[in-house]
């Protein structure tokens, strides 16, 4: 008969319910603790707050550059982001357009972590055009780069001097014929003057490059004072408030002191009344609404003289004798 043989089984260990639940605590924990540490990938890109270590954000750029920082800000107004760093860097700025995405970097001991990604901004639907003044601080609207505007808004005020040579006068009394001579200046000289001083207003409609209007001057000579009353017109070279300019004037120069008629009989008489002057013109801006302006021409003028004091039965029209004079002037003043 053989043996018994005796063949003890051991009883296989089991986990107590204790030490179960103390691992699987362990382990919610430790997940707890990862998601706690993990940013927010739900933050909008206007705001990144700082990051501690080991993360530093990782910008990628359209064109393939690298940057990194420890905060990122999306101004929406420029539509700029600002870089700032921990260290004595200034912060960088670049736009947001040129932004590919943004990454969470760690240390060497942790893998690399994508937490964030940024959209390229979509274009302006409307972009703001260029300034079409290249200069940034113009002085004033009214400048050499400025436009005219249209309008009934011109008027010139000028003073101005014109010289005509010399000349004799020979007045009809009741003694007989006196003559009087000119002299260099003297308004009051019946004989005339050689230097005229005078006085120039125009005011009207801007059209484009044209200035058209009314003129009237003062201009005290041959011992009286005549004011010729003319239609002006002025064409400016270019567009703007500081450009040459050609003008002309022409009209009749009427006088409160001699009596003659302004309309003679016959009209195209050479004793009738005329007023004609042109010339050439510049202008340059003095401030917003006013101009320096400067005129050189020639003047044309027939004025009616002293009434002889004979002869009764000699019609009113042919009882004043006329003066024929031409000058060169130059006047000075501001437009508006």
């Amino acid at each position: 008969m053989k043996p018994l043989k005796i063949v003890a089984y051991a009883k296989p260990k089991t986990k107590t319910p204790r030490k179960v639940l103390l691992k699987w605590s362990l382990l919610l924990l430790s997940l707890a603790s990862c998601a706690q540490n993990t940013p927010d990938t739900k933050q909008t890109n206007n705001q990144l707050a700082p990051v501690q270590p080991p993360y530093r954000y990782y910008v990628e750029l359209n064109d393939g550059t690298s940057l990194i920082a420890t905060e990122v800000h999306h101004d929406t107004t420029t539509d700029l982001n600002t870089l700032n760093d921990t260290g004595s860097a200034p912060p960088r700025q670049f736009p947001h357009v040129k932004v590919k995405r943004i990454l969470g970097v760690s240390d060497p001991i942790h893998p690399p972590e994508e937490i964030r990604w940024s959209q390229p901004s979509p274009p302006l639907e409307h972009p703001v055009p260029p300034n079409p003044n290249p200069f940034p601080n113009p002085p004033n609207p009214c400048d050499c780069q400025g436009q005219r505007t249209n309008g009934f808004q011109f008027f010139d005020a000028k003073l101005g001097a014109a010289f005509k040579g010399t000349s004799t006068y020979t007045q009809v009394t009741p003694v007989g014929l006196v003559q009087s001579n000119s002299v260099f200046f003297g308004p009051t000289n019946s004989g005339g003057t050689q230097l005229d001083i005078d006085a120039d207003v125009a005011g009207g409609y801007r059209l484009n490059q044209w200035d058209l209007g009314l003129s009237l001057e003062v201009i005290p000579t041959d011992s009286f004072i005549y004011f010729p009353l003319s239609l002006h017109a002025r064409y400016y070279l270019e567009p703007t408030c500081c450009s040459w300019n050609v003008f002309a004037n022409a009209g009749i120069p009427l006088d409160f002191q001699t009596g003659e008629p302004v309309i003679l009989t016959p009209l195209f008489s050479n004793r009738q009344r005329r007023f004609l002057s042109l010339g050439v013109g510049k202008i340059w801006p003095l401030s917003q609404s006013m101009r320096w302006a400067v005129d050189l021409g020639y003047r044309y003028m027939v004025v009616p003289l002293a009434e002889i004091q004979c002869c009764p039965d000699i019609t009113l029209d042919n009882r004043f004798p006329a003066r024929e004079t031409q000058s060169l002037f130059l006047q000075l003043g501001v437009s508006f």
